[in-house]
């Protein structure tokens, strides 16, 4: 592979990167701006499809080549872990208190809403709920006033702030960029077979859209 080649596989692979990160972004911002959103459903399964395409980029980044769907839980904990529950994270850290997830609840909304849409049966007897564009002063009342609800029928509940969770994700993303950065200026060879390897998988699944329109 020469330079010209190996400039070329370069700018598709982080041109695709940002493509997903950008869609995705742009797609939550526009549920939640939407005339009848904010669809806090489809905003948090958004998310989740970003943590998910991102995790398989960091595992193949850490090295994995076979086997990059077989144990997605694992790798879907292992990039939560590096990139969203973290001090490293300002969202995250900024906001623990409101966000209040962490990788085992994420992984049980994760599964929930990408499959039913809706929240998961925990087995606990507690129960979730999502809080957005609330004061504080707002935030505890309401809390207060659904938890005596429900303490009557035996739960417990908590409650995400989801707008800082989905922050805290696409924030996780920008991260795992800083690491791939790293690598060039550490590892350059690595980052090249990496690259490489990852813009394969990107040139053969990649979903594009066409305009037939123009194109006719």
């Amino acid at each position: 592979m020469n330079q010209k080649e190996w400039e070329k596989i370069e700018k598709e692979f982080l041109a695709q990167l940002n493509t997903y990160f950008s869609e995705i972004t742009d797609s939550i911002i526009t549920l939640r701006n939407a005339p009848k959103g904010p669809f806090i459903r489809s905003q948090i399964c958004l998310a989740f499809i970003a943590a998910d395409t991102f995790s398989r980029f960091h595992a193949i980044f850490n090295g994995e080549r076979e086997g990059l769907d077989i144990n997605n839980e694992k790798r879907f904990k292992n990039w939560l872990n590096a990139f969203v529950f973290t001090k490293k994270n300002e969202v995250y850290r900024s906001k623990k208190n409101k966000i209040k997830c962490d990788t085992g609840m994420a992984w049980h909304l994760r599964n929930s809403f990408l499959h039913f849409y809706s929240f998961p049966n925990l087995k606990d007897e507690s129960k979730i709920g999502f809080m957005f564009n609330f004061s504080n002063s707002e935030r505890k009342k309401i809390h207060k006033k659904i938890e005596e609800g429900l303490k009557k029928d035996g739960y417990k509940i908590t409650f995400i702030d989801i707008y800082f969770f989905i922050e805290a994700i696409l924030k996780g993303f920008l991260l795992q960029l800083q690491g791939i950065i790293e690598m060039i200026e550490n590892s350059p060879n690595q980052y090249i077979d990496t690259v490489s390897f990852a813009h394969n998988i990107i040139m053969k699944e990649n979903a594009t859209t066409i305009d037939l329109k123009n194109k006719i």
